[in-house]
C-alpha cells in the first residue's frame, strides 16, 4: 500500500526524470496503485461505504447525516431511520451509551442492556418532562407515569424514599423509607373547598374556614389518638358528633335541629314527626296561637305506636288580676285551661327526657293569654311505651281546628 498509517499517499515508484522515456512497467504499476487508493477512498457523492472502522476522530464542518440504522451488537454507532430519527447506540460492560463533557466527566449514561437514563448532574428542562414508563421497586430516584396512576415520583434512601425541598435546601415534605406516610415540615394550607363524596379531604373557604370531611361505611370522620383509639366520630351521612372519651362525660354532641315554622290554617293538629331517638330535649314555641272553638289546646307526645292522650300527670297554674287557679290534667300537656273566643297564646314549653329506661319525659312552660290578660305556668311528667319520635299540637277531643298563629319546634 502507498498510504502510510497517517493516510499520506506516496507514489510506489520513483518520479519520472525529464527527457527519459516513460516505460509501460512504471506507468502501469503507478496507475494501478493510484486506482487502488482511489477505490479505497470515500466517494463524496455517496457511492460505496466504509468497510472498516475509522481509527481517528472525524471532524465535520457541516452536518453529518447517516443514512442507515445501527444494529444490535454494534460497539458504537450513530445512525438514522425514517421513524426513529437519529439513533445513538453502543455496547459496553457498564454502559451502552455514555455522554461526557470536555473534561471527560460523565454527563449522561444508559446502563448496559437497560432503558434507564442516568444523569450525573442537574437536568434543565425548557419545556415539559414527559416520562412514559412506570418506575420499579428499588429505583434510587425515578419519575414515571402510567395511565392509571398518572405522575409517579419514587426513590430509595436510608432515611426517606422521597424528599421535596425548597430553594433554601430545606425539606418541605418527605416520605420515610418503606412507608406510606407523608411528613410535612411546615403547615399544610388547603386552598379550596371540599366536595360531596370526597373520600377524605381537608379544605378551606373564606366563610367556613377549615373543612374536614370524608366518606366511610361507618363514619364520615374519625379522630383517633396515638394508640389508634377513637376519640371522636361523625357517623356516615349524619350531623352527629360523637365524643367517645370522658372529656365531656362521654356524651355525644348533637346539633340543635328545628322543624320549619308552621302557620296554623284550620288543621285539627300540627304534627312534628321523625324526631330521632338521641333527642333529649324538645322546645315548642308559640306565637298568637288560637283555636276555632272552646276546647283547650294541648301538646301530645307519641312514639312508633302513635300519639298518647292518657297517662299524663300535669299541672296548669293560671293567674289573673283577680284570682289564681291550679288544676291537674291527665290527657295531654295543657296550654290553657279555659278558652274564650278570640284568645291567643304566646310562650314556650320545654320537654326533656328524664329516664331513658322508662321513656319518661318532664315538661315546664310559661304562656301568656291575650286579650284576657291571663298567665299560665305548666309542668308535669309522662312515660311512653317506646322512644319518643313525634309530638303534635291539637285540642282536647281533637275535633276543633288551630285557626291562627305560628308554631316552631326544636329538638336537641
Amino acid at each position: 500500500m502507498s498510504r502510510n498509517s497517517g493516510g499520506t499517499y506516496t507514489l510506489p515508484l520513483s518520479a519520472v526524470v525529464a527527457g527519459n522515456a516513460i516505460e509501460a512497467s512504471w506507468a502501469n504499476t503507478t496507475l494501478d496503485d493510484i486506482a487502488t487508493e482511489l477505490t479505497d477512498s470515500l466517494s463524496r457523492s455517496g457511492k460505496g461505504g466504509l468497510s472498516a472502522s475509522i481509527a481517528s476522530d472525524v471532524g465535520a464542518t457541516g452536518t453529518f447525516n447517516p443514512e442507515g440504522a445501527p444494529s444490535a451488537g454494534d460497539n458504537a454507532a450513530f445512525g438514522y431511520s425514517a421513524t426513529l430519527g437519529a439513533i445513538l447506540t453502543g455496547q459496553g460492560s457498564t454502559n451502552d451509551v455514555t455522554i461526557r463533557n470536555d473534561a471527560a466527566s460523565t454527563v449522561m449514561s444508559i446502563p448496559t442492556g437497560t432503558v434507564n437514563v442516568n444523569f450525573a448532574g442537574d437536568v434543565g428542562v425548557a419545556g415539559t418532562l414527559n416520562p412514559t414508563g412506570d418506575p420499579a421497586a428499588g429505583d434510587p430516584a425515578a419519575v414515571g407515569y402510567t395511565a392509571t396512576e398518572g405522575l409517579i415520583l419514587t426513590g430509595q434512601g436510608s432515611t426517606n424514599d422521597v424528599t421535596i425541598k425548597n430553594d433554601a435546601d430545606a425539606a418541605v415534605m418527605s416520605i420515610p423509607t418503606g412507608t406510606t406516610r407523608a411528613v410535612f415540615a411546615g403547615k399544610v394550607q388547603p386552598g379550596g373547598d371540599t366536595a360531596a363524596a370526597d373520600a377524605a379531604a381537608i379544605g378551606y373557604t373564606a366563610t367556613e374556614g377549615l373543612i374536614l370531611t370524608g366518606q366511610g361505611s361507618t363514619n364520615d370522620v374519625t379522630i383517633k389518638n396515638d394508640a389508634d383509639a377513637d376519640v371522636a366520630t361523625i357517623a356516615t351521612g349524619t350531623t352527629v358528633f360523637d365524643m367517645v372519651g370522658a372529656a365531656i362525660g362521654g356524651q355525644r354532641i348533637y346539633p340543635r335541629t328545628s322543624f320549619a315554622v308552621v302557620t296554623c290554617s284550620l288543621n285539627t293538629a300540627e304534627e312534628f314527626t321523625g324526631i330521632p331517638s338521641w333527642a333529649t330535649k324538645i322546645t315548642v314555641l308559640l306565637e298568637l296561637l288560637s283555636i276555632s272553638g272552646s276546647n283547650n289546646p294541648v301538646i301530645e307526645l307519641g312514639d312508633s305506636g302513635g300519639y298518647e292522650d292518657t297517662g299524663y300527670n300535669g299541672e296548669i297554674f293560671r293567674s289573673t288580676t283577680t284570682n289564681v287557679n291550679l288544676e291537674n290534667k291527665t290527657n295531654g300537656i295543657w296550654l290553657q285551661d279555659s278558652t274564650g273566643a278570640g284568645d291567643t297564646l304566646t310562650g314556650r314549653v320545654v320537654i326533656e327526657l328524664l329516664d331513658p329506661a322508662t321513656f319518661t319525659w318532664v315538661w315546664s312552660g310559661l304562656i301568656s293569654e291575650d286579650p284576657a290578660g291571663r298567665f299560665m305556668g305548666i309542668s308535669g311528667a309522662k312515660s311512653l311505651s317506646a322512644a319518643l319520635d313525634r309530638i303534635q299540637v291539637t285540642t282536647t277531643g281533637g275535633s276543633q281546628t288551630l285557626d291562627g298563629g305560628k308554631i316552631k319546634v326544636y329538638y336537641e
